[in-house]
């Protein structure tokens, strides 16, 4: 087995007769050992994130003023919705919003 001074002496003499090898080398050693962290990392932050909270999530809405919201319940309640998707259908006003190009009339008080 070669002694660690031998080693470090023949990489160090290598290196500076090379110094662009060496950059080659260092760069990949350092993504070699970096991509594989990041990838860990996001694992287990993914994996924190799937795990289910104890508390229900809370979704806050703003209606608007002429909105009843005790009707507005009662049909979210009454359709048993458990997705997002389900719960702004559900919301949705009885008549369909307008194209992107079309306009409606301004209503009264309003600039």
């Amino acid at each position: 087995m070669p002694r660690p001074r031998y080693v470090f002496s023949e990489a160090w003499s290598v290196a500076r007769s090379s110094p662009r090898q060496t950059a080659a080398a260092i760069t990949l050693i350092a993504l070699a050992l970096y991509v594989p962290g990041l990838l860990a990392l996001v694992s287990h932050n993914l994996g924190r994130l799937a795990v289910t909270e104890a508390d229900p999530t809370a979704v806050v809405l703003t209606l608007d003023g002429k909105a009843d919201p005790h009707a507005l319940a009662s049909k979210v309640q009454g359709d048993g919705v458990s997705d997002f998707s389900a719960l702004m259908k559900a919301l949705a006003p009885d008549d369909e919003p307008p194209s992107p190009g079309e306009t409606r009339p301004k209503s009264e008080g309003r600039s």
